[in-house]
């Protein structure tokens, strides 16, 4: 079984990021406010809660949204 996670990456002018990932979900990241992140698509699953909310924080410099 493949590992749960993002599948295809689509840069968008000025930095922001489409993402596909294994949840079936289309993702738009915010380059300059991670907390505006959000998903565009993507089924609800039953028992999944929806995800409209992205941590941000800093792993050796690097600043990781998830």
């Amino acid at each position: 079984p493949r590992l749960p996670g993002i599948r295809t990456l689509l840069p968008l002018p000025g930095g922001d990021l489409l993402t596909g990932g294994t949840d079936l979900k289309i993702r738009r990241w915010d380059h300059y406010s991670p907390d505006r992140s959000y998903c565009i698509c993507g089924p609800n699953l039953k028992g999944v809660g929806i995800d409209d909310f992205y941590e941000t924080k800093s792993s050796f410099g690097v600043q990781v949204v998830q």
